[in-house]
């Protein structure tokens, strides 16, 4: 029985703030409870646990993964917002772990760090996480949580996708381009645009400023004359500023 004594047992307090019933979406916090009996039932061919409880709510059932990190990933979500993209992650049983490092990626092979987030090493609760990225880029976006413990031992978290292009109501067609590349922005009237256009090294080749007359901003940018190869666009008003790949052929 050297497996089930490695369960833990934990219950989250107060309501499920949405229909996804995971430790993090509850309204109160959450606490690791002690069984105070684990017994195999033969007859029913399975093992009971028994624990005390003063109400119901959430509960969650974990075990830790053999060679994994000191601590349990319990999950990691995200999504777009008016501003940013935000992503959520819990972890339980934190001991002797270090930090994490918060990495992203528009291709899905080449993985920038972002952010580094010291770990509070809890050990009988479930931790909740929030990082913003506040200068997301367009589009479909992935990201994933480098985990570091103290020994230097590294674990990667699944990566997850986050589609902001609706949210922002930006537009760059088409893309890939030869020329002509068209930029549809949604907006406020008379909000004040930068459009700067890079090359892959991050070096300005060109930036314009615009007083928008509609909500509907609408420009066009001849990029004939440049080299075959990667660029980024990078659009900005006073609220937001969102990076976009573009390809040139």
């Amino acid at each position: 029985n050297e497996g089930i004594d490695n369960i833990r047992i934990f219950q989250a307090h107060g309501t499920a703030l949405s229909s996804d019933n995971s430790p993090e979406n509850y309204s109160g916090t959450t606490e690791e409870l002690t069984p105070t009996s684990i017994v195999w039932n033969a007859a029913a061919a399975r093992w009971e646990i028994t624990i005390r409880v003063t109400g119901f709510s959430g509960f969650f059932v974990m075990t830790p993964q053999a060679g994994s990190l000191p601590l349990t990933l319990a999950s990691f979500k995200g999504y777009a917002n008016a501003q940013s993209n935000e992503l959520t992650w819990a972890t339980v049983s934190e001991q002797n772990f270090s930090h994490f490092e918060i990495q992203r990626t528009e291709d899905g092979k080449n993985w920038e760090t972002i952010e580094k987030m010291e770990a509070i090493n809890i050990t009988t609760s479930v931790k909740n996480y929030s990082y913003n990225d506040k200068n997301p880029l367009l589009g479909n976006t992935y990201y994933r949580l480098k985990m570091i413990d103290i020994n230097g031992s590294v674990s990667l978290s699944k990566a997850i996708n986050i589609d902001n292009a609706l949210i922002y109501g930006i537009k760059l067609f088409p893309n890939p381009t030869k020329e002509k590349l068209k930029i549809n922005f949604a907006s406020s009237v008379g909000e004040k645009i930068e459009v700067m256009l890079l090359d892959a090294k991050g070096k300005v080749i060109s930036i314009e400023n615009f007083k928008t007359q509609s909500k509907d901003f609408a420009h066009e940018i001849n990029l004939k004359s440049l080299n075959v190869g990667i660029y980024f666009m990078k659009i900005s008003d006073r609220k937001r500023q969102i990076t976009q790949k573009i390809v040139k052929q």
